[in-house]
């Protein structure tokens, strides 16, 4: 921030908005110095917008890992920033991580002011330990960061919405502002794709649409009562192995980091060789993936075995017009009529 303070005083630069630079502690300890500030300073009703930095390594590209109130704060980013990297992902995903920044205090328990939550990623074997220091800082991070925030700055304080406490209240009630927000992402930190709220339900529920229509228009037009409830059944039988899937491709590996721990002392040496990581996770969770996809053809296999041995092991001749073996109506064998087995 120092360095981003010295670039606006000596490039000439006039922001039309006044910009605070806060420098406060005690984060670590439940966020005491942004509840100070937004409690006690005489600013803080002020305050029309907020850049949270923060890191959780020591270095890479800029995360914006939480954005909001409203869409504003993150499109302004995405048309902004020099090296983007965001997704709206990452706010969904953020309260499950065991940790907090101050962007809960100035965006959500204090205060509605619209922000951005921006961290660095990389490098986190080297935070909060005696080895972060500015020989391990990721050449290129601290330009990278102070050449987006520089431009940021610049974009929010030129911004139509960036207004105090009041106003936005005021603007709020009487134009029936509901800015929900929008999902965003970046290509390779190349640019950003960022589209509204409305929008995405149309954009996201097209695949939904498809992959429930494709079997009828497979199926087109030999479509029969039982061909569709077949083809429903079996619709429901890929969701719900797909969904067991999932879920074990998640509990698997954590299992298999829970035994790891019983049988050796460098539990976390995969956190500095992501390669380590790789093999350790990526092979336990495919495991889950297809775990209940194999389970469920064994046991299809065994059902057909048995149906097979029943067949061939019958002391009486076999005479049908058909013989029919259904599995969950899903698995079909016919015998034809012209068959004749004595044993």
């Amino acid at each position: 921030m120092l360095e981003l303070s010295r670039l606006m005083l000596e490039s000439g630069w006039i922001p039309p908005r006044p910009v605070i630079f806060l420098f406060n502690g005690a984060e670590e300890l439940f966020l005491l110095g942004s509840h100070g500030f937004m409690k006690t300073h005489k600013w803080s009703s002020t305050v029309g917008a907020f850049i949270n930095i923060e890191a959780s390594g020591s270095g890479g590209a800029d995360l914006v890992c939480q954005s909001g109130p409203g869409s504003w704060p993150s499109r302004i980013y995405a048309q902004t920033a020099k090296y983007p990297m965001a997704n709206s992902v990452a706010q969904d995903m953020f309260g499950i991580i065991p940790g907090d920044t101050d962007y809960r205090i100035f965006a959500e328990d204090v205060a509605k002011i619209p922000g951005l939550d921006i961290i660095f990623v990389l490098g986190g074997y080297f935070y909060h330990t005696s080895y972060d220091t500015l020989e391990n800082l990721l050449p290129g991070s601290i330009q990278a960061r102070g050449e987006n925030l520089f431009n940021l700055v610049k974009a929010f304080t030129n911004s139509p919405m960036l207004l105090k406490e009041s106003e936005r209240s005021n603007k709020a009630v009487n134009e029936g502002i509901d800015d929900l927000r929008a999902i965003f992402f970046d290509y390779l930190t190349w640019f950003m794709i960022f589209y509204p709220r409305d929008v995405s339900l149309i954009i996201h529920s097209l695949p939904v649409a498809i992959f429930l229509l494709t079997p009828l228009f497979l199926s087109f037009p030999n479509i029969t009562m039982i061909s569709l409830f077949r083809t429903v059944l079996d619709l429901a039988r890929g969701m719900l192995l797909h969904a067991f899937g999932v879920i074990l491709a998640i509990v698997v590996p954590a299992m298999t980091a829970g035994l790891r721990l019983l049988f050796t002392k460098n539990a976390m040496n995969w956190f500095a060789h992501p390669c380590l990581a790789f093999f350790m996770f990526v092979p336990a969770s495919l495991v889950g993936l297809l775990l209940p996809r194999i389970i469920w053809g064994a046991i299809r296999a065994i059902t057909l075995l048995g149906c097979f041995w029943s067949l061939f092991s019958s002391n009486s001749g076999l005479h049908a017009s058909w013989a029919e073996w259904r599995f969950s109506n899903i698995f079909y064998f016919h015998v034809p009529s012209s068959w004749a087995i004595y044993l």
